[in-house]
């Protein structure tokens, strides 16, 4: 009887190390980081996670996680895409549907929470936390909150301190993924907590990445409501002009107008009085000339 009860005690001592073993997320300090965690809206339950890179570009991290949103409201059928800003690689797509329930699209297979360990220390705070709240049943004062509960929940998972470092250097994005609108329904959605780390530059004055032309970034936030900041690098004294348009071509508005310095510059740009759509913006500075697509969202 001993000879057969044996291997059974082995193997079920070995299978939940196997099972709960630790996700290797493979972090690269010279690449764009990325990961997401779901957790259930209720219940603050973890759920998964996914991990993805990209070739990390400079100058779209300084502040915030750099995200390219594009969200379409919710009608019969529309969704919601979150995009590395500086290539426009797809980290996370999720149906939003009217009629059913909605499902996340990409990545169409998340690592289940039982691959996932914990300990008992929690995580470290980031260098920053971004929210993106898109249901408007939920007003932000109680959103907030919510998202900060849905964020205590899962601070003791080893991969994420992980993925913080030794450092801290790392950024925190919280979003509410209601996959079934008409009414908001908590019983289908889920707490989306994204994850950057990359080579993260805390503030413009510390930046060691100097390009050596013309930049002109993208705004973040973007989607916005109703600012946003325009970052840009002149690599020499430039006489210089940052305008909003409108589709049509109508100057908006005229942020800069004016001669500059060698250096970074952020510019915020408050849309409180103009209506919902598509603008654009144009760098022009020396010989060089870029304009970018912006989109205000109420």
């Amino acid at each position: 009887m001993k000879r057969i009860i044996l291997p059974f005690i082995l193997l079920f001592n070995f299978v939940p190390n196997l099972l709960f073993s630790q996700i290797n997320w493979n972090l690269d300090n010279n690449s764009a980081n990325f990961a997401f965690l779901v957790i259930d809206y209720n219940t603050y339950k973890f759920e998964g996670g996914y991990f993805t890179k990209f070739n990390y570009q400079p100058g779209f991290d300084a502040d915030s996680i750099p995200f390219g949103i594009i969200y379409n409201p919710p009608n019969d059928h529309r969704d919601i895409l979150f995009s590395y800003s500086a290539t426009n690689d797809t980290i996370f797509a999720a149906d939003i549907w009217w009629a059913g329930q909605g499902h996340i699209i990409f990545p169409n297979k998340i690592d289940s929470a039982s691959q996932f360990s914990y300990d008992s220390t929690t995580v470290s705070d980031p260098l920053s936390f971004s929210y993106y709240n898109y249901v408007s049943e939920i007003a932000d004062s109680l959103f907030r909150p919510k998202a900060d509960s849905a964020w205590l929940s899962i601070k003791e998972l080893s991969a994420l301190k992980k993925f913080s470092g030794q450092d801290s250097n790392y950024r925190v994005g919280l979003y509410l993924y209601a996959p079934a609108v008409g009414m908001f329904n908590p019983n289908v959605a889920k707490w989306i907590i994204f994850l950057y780390r990359g080579q993260i530059v805390v503030g413009i004055k510390d930046e060691n990445i100097k390009p050596n032309n013309y930049q002109l970034y993208q705004n973040y936030p973007n989607p916005f409501n109703p600012t946003t900041v325009i970052s840009y690098h002149l690599p020499t004294f430039s006489n210089v002009s940052l305008k909003i348009i409108d589709v049509l071509g109508n100057e908006v508005a005229t942020l800069v107008n004016q001669e500059q310095p060698t250096g970074n510059y952020k510019i915020s740009f408050d849309a409180s009085n103009i209506s919902s759509g598509v603008y654009f913006y144009t760098l022009r500075a020396g010989n060089f000339v870029q304009t970018k697509k912006l989109l205000l969202l109420r």
